[in-house]
């Protein structure tokens, strides 16, 4: 919270996360209430890759370490039926 704070994109940030806690007080599915709000936030982010480039690289590899263990688990899936 405090680097997206400290960013350009504070505003855009404040705003999401209220969003997100609205949401989940109310009950409320986030993605539907907040979607307008992660778009911004997103577009800002995108704009600003001097200060947020180093959070998406880690989202980026966060990513593609899933994907690659959902490879292992699909073959080793694979692997036990005989497919």
């Amino acid at each position: 919270c405090k680097f997206m704070k400290g960013g350009p994109c504070r505003d855009e940030f404040i705003a999401w996360e209220a969003c997100v806690d609205r949401s989940r007080t109310e009950g409320s599915d986030f993605i539907e209430a907040c979607g307008q709000h992660t778009l911004k936030l997103k577009a800002c982010t995108d704009e600003h890759p001097e200060y947020y480039g180093a959070l998406m690289a880690d989202a980026e590899e966060d990513a593609a370490q899933r994907k690659e263990k959902e490879g292992d688990v699909q073959t080793s899936a694979a692997a036990e039926t005989g497919a």
